[in-house]
């Protein structure tokens, strides 16, 4: 068991690593973005990751999808949904099942797939 921490503890420092490299390298802010996505989403096991950005102008909370060749941008306030909760509250959630939590928006899901 010991043996997989460290192997676990291994990948995550390469990964780190990595959107380091991308943070010092990459000019574009959709690639950096892209970047950090997918290595999050790498280190936390997770099947799928999406990363906020706060818009201070407009209180909102935004993202850019990939949907097959169409890049979708996603506006939505901070009373909005989990995320918009967490960016409310400055809190951390992890939630098992998004489906059961109240805060959950089922129109986000629906626009993303």
């Amino acid at each position: 068991m010991q043996q997989q921490e460290q192997s676990r503890q291994t990948r995550n420092l390469s990964i780190l690593l990595e959107v380091s490299n991308a943070l010092a390298s990459q000019v574009r802010l959709d690639e950096l973005l892209a970047t950090i996505i997918s290595k999050t989403a790498a280190v936390l096991d997770a099947e799928r990751a999406t990363l906020f950005l706060y818009d201070p102008e407009r209180n909102e909370l935004w993202s850019k999808t990939a949907d097959q060749l169409e890049i979708k941008e996603i506006r939505f306030g901070l009373d909005r949904g989990v995320a918009g909760d967490v960016a409310r509250t400055r809190s951390v959630a992890n939630i098992p099942d998004a489906y059961a939590d109240p805060r959950f928006n089922p129109g986000f899901d629906r626009l993303t797939g």
